[in-house]
């Protein structure tokens, strides 16, 4: 029983630690998305 105690609240701190930085990495794809289809846009006005 302790040891799925521990693992439960191992896996608890992993997971909001995870969520914290899948939060910022979530922000950082979305910047590169949209500079992306910026960059693409306008090679594409270039064509």
């Amino acid at each position: 029983a302790d040891d799925v105690r521990d693992n439960s609240g191992y896996v608890n701190q992993h997971l909001t630690t995870r969520s914290n930085t899948s939060g910022s990495h979530i922000c950082m794809f979305i910047i590169v998305i949209v500079f992306g289809t910026f960059e693409y846009s306008e090679v594409v006005r270039r064509e």
